[in-house]
């Protein structure tokens, strides 16, 4: 069964070829000078843990037995630091397994931080969020590496007095673009944080641009508490893509940014400069986009939940109605999200108004 939020990993993508074995350390193992105290996650590439130094807690990646980083990447990270990127603090080879010692963040991921109070203000996302991961991935693209993982559980939230830090860590699954500034890779990446790209016997090609189209997609997790492409076929996925679905979204600072960044023609995202001006101001960069023509976009339907073990999609305000009639423990946390009151505000702006009073 795949797990829609975990990364995927290739059979071949640097030094060695992965052994999906992941190799598992015991609480009080010892890594160079640092003691492993307990065990974080698990994931198909890796596993995390905590260990300790000299009274300070680290994090420890521990990757599969026969797998490291291509080496050039090893190089960079281990000589370069940058204030919105995961520094490297020691790497090597432990019991037959590559590992990379990490600082460990405990205020968690903005995936905990969703999970914990249910989203993400608007404001801390243009305060905070966009510029912090614009600026790592500035500093990530002039150094020709595409990160090819941005997700909520892949950026870490470090306080800074009365502000706040994001830090993009899992370095493991970033690339290094070719001459041509592309990269080819087999890489899988995450299921629900994926962009379509073009394809050739199982090689995948795409520019930075993924890692800012990537990026909205985790904008749209961390404003709705809920996954932009659940529930839909994948026709509707097609068509969200090329721009012809619109995103339910109320807030008009978030709806341009989301616009600007999801959207499968590389040479329309929305990148540093843009993201830049936005930051500013929260309303349009300047960046010419392909025209999609005068065609309407659509409403997607509106993903209510899990009902029998399955997905309930809803059209119209009867629908919606009958959904919260059937099924009213769910509908108290329903009719609370954004995305419900955007559906509701795009088919009867009276009735939201009514609800927002």
């Amino acid at each position: 069964m795949i797990n829609y939020d975990e990364t995927i990993i290739e059979d071949e993508i640097s030094d060695r070829i992965i052994s999906k074995s992941v190799f598992s350390i015991g609480e009080g193992t010892a890594i160079g000078e640092f003691k492993v105290t307990a065990k974080l996650s698990e994931g198909a590439q890796a596993t995390m843990y905590i260990a300790e130094k000299g009274g300070k807690r680290y994090a420890v990646k521990a990757y599969g037995r026969s797998w490291q980083p291509a080496k050039a990447l090893r190089t960079f990270f281990a000589s370069n630091i940058h204030d919105n990127i995961m520094p490297v603090i020691e790497s090597g080879r432990e019991f037959g397994m590559y590992y990379e010692i990490y600082p460990y963040y405990e205020n968690g991921t903005l995936e905990d931080y969703v999970a914990k109070n249910g989203g993400v203000s608007a404001d801390f996302i243009r305060k905070y969020v966009v510029p912090s991961i614009n600026e790592g991935l500035h500093y990530l693209h002039t150094n020709k590496i595409v990160h090819c993982d941005i997700k909520p559980a892949n950026l870490y939230m470090d306080p800074c007095g009365d502000d706040w830090r994001i830090i993009i860590g899992d370095l493991g699954s970033c690339r290094i673009m070719d001459s041509d500034g592309m990269v080819r890779s087999s890489l899988e990446g995450t299921v629900n944080y994926s962009v379509p790209v073009e394809e050739f016997y199982g090689v995948k090609t795409f520019p930075k641009e993924y890692d800012y189209a990537s990026l909205g997609i985790t904008i749209y997790r961390l404003y709705t508490n809920s996954h932009l492409m659940d529930g839909l076929s994948i026709d509707e996925r097609a068509r969200l893509w090329n721009r012809e679905l619109a995103i339910p979204v109320n807030d008009i600072k978030i709806r341009n940014l989301l616009g600007g960044l999801i959207n499968k023609d590389f040479s329309s995202v929305w990148g540093y400069d843009e993201l830049l001006r936005w930051s500013e101001s929260g309303w349009n960069s300047d960046k010419k986009r392909r025209p999609v023509g005068k065609r309407k976009q659509e409403m997607l339907p509106l993903v209510f939940g899990k009902v029998d073990g399955e997905l309930l999609r809803v059209n119209t305000i009867h629908e919606l109605t009958e959904a919260c009639r059937n099924n009213w423990d769910l509908a108290v946390t329903v009719i609370r999200r954004f995305d419900t009151l955007h559906f509701i505000r795009r088919i009867d702006g009276e009735l939201y108004e009514r609800i927002q009073k």
